[in-house]
């Protein structure tokens, strides 16, 4: 597997990773969206202190991970419910 070395910086702090070159834009985006959101962060709630901004970022991150996955499970129950009330159809 080939890997490539790239650069991501986060709060300020440069980190070095090795990743298979289809990762990088993914690595990249993830990184511009993180600095958007410490940015949006620091604005609203004026919070300076890196480690508490992260720490909000990260926080803010598994509350919208956990409401997703709530709202796929309720759409999942909701499509087994209606897949339940079609007719089997017979060959």
């Amino acid at each position: 597997m080939q890997s490539q070395q790239i650069k991501i910086s986060i709060a300020n702090r440069e980190y070095n990773l090795r990743v298979s070159p289809e990762d990088v834009p993914l690595l990249e985006k993830a990184a511009a969206l993180l600095k958007q959101r410490l940015q949006e962060k620091q604005e609203r709630m004026r919070i300076y202190d890196k480690q508490d901004l992260l720490a909000m970022v990260a926080f803010d991150g598994i509350v919208e991970e956990l409401a997703t996955k709530e709202t796929i499970s309720g759409l999942s129950r909701k499509v087994e419910e209606l897949t339940s009330l079609i007719p089997e159809q017979s060959p």
